[in-house]
């Protein structure tokens, strides 16, 4: 029975948004950023692969946050959302959690929502930037163990600045261009 389903999600020129696939992890997250980068590129090729993914029903491992519907039912078996993620990587965690208790994760494309991407990290771009990175150590550290987290974690480093200081430096010798540079290769 289906615990969760996603809708297909488009940006507000109506191109596809990347709201759904594996769980998250090293090569998962590899081919999936090429996607989203190829997208926000308007390469026709990602294009054209990003279409036909949004266009077809799928069981994936998570659905997007931004619009899902889940079974109270479910939603209380599996806890509800990890209160330890703050912004980023919860949804993720939710349905890989309700897959797991044997629930199905559906994404159905003839349900359409429109998203404003990027919103909330417009809003606060340090804080938001800082939370991302945070939330996803916490996903691979939760669910991908010590060897995944570990070369995720040596590719980061974050920083909030201005009056709310925080700072989660893994590897401290790292220029925000490596990073970078570690996040695109990931």
């Amino acid at each position: 029975m289906a615990g969760i389903v996603g809708p297909r999600t488009l940006n507000a020129d109506g191109t596809p948004q990347v709201s759904f696939g594996r769980a998250l992890g090293l090569v998962a997250e590899w081919r999936q950023r090429r996607l989203v980068g190829g997208v926000r590129r308007r390469d026709p090729g990602a294009l054209r692969r990003a279409e036909a993914l949004a266009g077809r029903a799928a069981e994936p491992d998570w659905v997007s946050g931004s619009c899902l519907l889940m079974r109270r039912c479910a939603f209380e078996q599996v806890g509800g959302f990890d209160e330890a993620f703050f912004l980023y990587e919860e949804d993720v965690d939710l349905c890989v959690r309700a897959r797991a208790l044997g629930w199905r994760v559906r994404y159905e494309p003839r349900a359409v929502v429109r998203h404003r991407l990027g919103r909330s990290m417009a809003q606060m771009a340090p804080r938001a930037r800082f939370e991302y990175h945070r939330s996803h150590l916490r996903y691979y550290r939760k669910h991908n163990g010590a060897a995944e987290t570990l070369v995720l974690a040596s590719c980061s480093t974050a920083t909030v600045g201005g009056s709310g200081t925080a700072t989660l430096t893994i590897t401290g010798s790292l220029t925000l261009a490596v990073y970078q540079t570690c996040l695109q290769a990931v």
